[in-house]
């Protein structure tokens, strides 16, 4: 149990043998961005207080890999957060010179599209840095809630396809809310 979020020890939704965990350095997982499309998601919450939802964002490439594609996370963030710790985040992960967090995530994610949650603070991030990254901040509106799009992807994770570089700043014991799906608050 993380953070008073109950998970069965195998997972919920997603299992914890699904997780598939691939090492590649850095330069090797970017240049692995070229041969496929490259993104950040982004999930807004309204206020960065202690008791609030937490802002999350990923940095993912989907790349084919035989006859099916297969999705790889590159970095991961969440943490509660401000509008405006929301705007710095996403500007610093596009800002190439930006150096890697305290745990070592990559400070800057290189992506062709900026993917933001129509929800929250998502449109007012999308208004806000719209000048900044013109046609590359996309706002998306989810279909259903979080355990039913979480459950559209079991396929593919339980199938293999969904990777996740294995680095110091993806904490396996404690960082992965998801699997806690429908009993986290990622619900």
């Amino acid at each position: 149990q993380y953070q008073q979020q109950p998970a069965p020890p195998g997972g919920n939704i997603i299992k914890v043998e699904w997780i598939d965990r691939y090492t590649v350095t850095l330069d090797e997982f970017r240049e692995q961005l070229k041969q496929g499309a490259s993104i950040q998601s982004w999930d807004l919450a309204f206020k960065g207080a202690d008791d609030s939802d937490r802002v999350a964002a990923g940095w993912w490439c989907a790349a084919p890999k035989g006859p099916m594609m297969h999705y790889y996370c590159g970095a991961a963030w969440a943490d509660t957060a401000t509008f405006l710790d929301s705007c710095g985040q996403v500007t610093a992960r596009n800002t190439a010179s930006t150096p890697p967090d305290q745990d070592g995530t990559p400070g800057y994610w290189p992506c062709g599209e900026i993917v933001v949650e129509d929800k929250a603070n998502g449109p007012a991030l999308e208004n806000t840095l719209r000048e900044k990254y013109p046609a590359k901040i996309k706002l998306v509106t989810p279909k259903g809630p979080k355990p039913a799009r979480l459950a559209a992807c079991t396929p593919e994770f339980s199938s293999g396809q969904v990777h996740f570089v294995n680095g110091p700043w993806l904490d396996w014991n404690h960082n992965v809310p998801a699997l806690a799906v429908p009993s986290s608050t990622m619900a």
